[in-house]
């Protein structure tokens, strides 16, 4: 697996993230917490996929 399967799990891995602090949108800490993580993931799965 290269770069490119690697980067599909980040990403994925990121939208999780993203959607979990949109679930736990009560806490103010953890949403912060799973958007920004979300969000940095999703974009260097992206980057790491190359498209």
């Amino acid at each position: 697996m290269g770069m490119k399967g690697i980067g599909i799990y980040v990403q994925i891995g990121g939208a999780g993230a993203f959607v979990v602090g949109a679930i736990l949108s009560l806490h103010h800490y953890a949403i912060g917490i799973c958007f920004v993580a979300g969000a940095a993931a999703y974009f260097a799965g992206k980057k790491m996929r190359g498209v």
